[in-house]
Formats: structure tokens, sequence, C-alpha cells
């Protein structure tokens, strides 16, 4: 299995030195890795950048939503990694995410407070796709992110998450209309 440095060593090949993706799937970073990933400037002008696996928790979302490096990136997906409320949060309120449009947190063991971060960040306005699913969100906490600030562009994600059939009607009736599709 790969390492931060293998991840490194790959990386600083000269043929790869204007990479615009940087997708890392299953390669256990732990936040310690991430962290040597973007000492080293890894992500360079990424646009794209997949950290589907890696073993990163709150804390590694944390360093990455404080990194500049994160200012590029359009395209994020955290899948299945532990990032929790915390995790969210510091992507909520990231000077640098001002790019991003579309955001995979699926399998991230959201809890519902999560999404109430969620519906309160100015990020969400510019968000063109969110994944939530497969957390742990309910029926509230899809209900505040119902009263977020949507744009008629927004692709929401919220299958399999344990919401009653009353929410699922609510959010095809109140929801759908306002995006451009809604997953339940």
């Amino acid at each position: 299995s790969f390492t931060a440095d293998d991840v490194l060593a790959v990386l600083s090949l000269r043929e790869l030195s204007r990479r615009v993706e940087l997708h890392l799937v299953g390669v256990p970073l732990g936040d310690a890795g991430l962290a040597k990933l973007l000492h080293a400037g890894a992500l360079g002008e990424a646009v794209a950048l997949t950290l589907r696996n890696t073993g990163i928790t709150a804390a590694g979302v944390e360093m990455l939503a404080g990194s500049e490096q994160l200012a590029n990136v359009v395209r994020l997906d955290l899948e299945d990694n532990d990032l929790g409320t915390a995790g969210v949060s510091a992507l909520a309120t990231s000077p640098h995410t001002a790019a991003l449009r579309a955001l995979s947190l699926v399998r991230t063991r959201l809890p519902p407070a999560a999404a109430a971060t969620l519906a309160t960040a100015t990020l969400l306005g510019r968000l063109h796709r969110l994944d939530l699913s497969q957390n742990a969100l309910d029926d509230l906490s899809v209900r505040a992110l119902g009263a977020g600030a949507f744009l008629p562009e927004l692709w929401l994600g919220l299958a399999r998450n344990p919401l009653t059939p009353d929410l699922a009607a609510w959010a095809q009736r109140e929801l759908a209309p306002r995006m451009r599709r809604l997953v339940m």
C-alpha cells in the first residue's frame, strides 16, 4: 500500500508537474500523510481533488481548509472518511473555498448538526453539487438545509440517510422544485 512519501515521489515526476486533478482512493494517508502532502505543496494547481477512503479526520480537513492550496479546487471528494461536524465546519468557514462547486461528503459520518452547519454557510450558496448520502442526517437537519440559500442549479444527494417518508414527501414537494436535482 502507498504512503504519503510514495505519493510525493510519484508527484515529483516532471511529467506530473502540471497536474490539474489529484485522485487518491484507498491510500492510507491519515492526517499526518495529508499534512506532509500539503507541506510539500502536492496539490499544485489541482482543480479536482479526491481523498476518498484515505483515513483523514476532521483534523485533516481543518488543515486542508486552512491551506491556500485549496483555493483552485472546484471539485472536492472526501468520501469514506470520518469528518463529522468539525470537518464540515472547517470547510464551511474556510476562506479558500471560493472556487468550490462540487462537494462529496458521502459516508463521512455526518451527524444532523453537520447539515445545520452547511445550511448557514455561504459555501452552500456557491455549490452546484452537494452529496450528503449515507450519513446520519435526520428530518430536522434536512429541513434546515431546505431553509438554506440554494442556487437553482444545485444537485443535492441525500440517499440512504435515516429520513422518514413524511420528510421524503416534503423534500419532493418543497425542495425539488427549487433545485436542479434532488436524490433521495
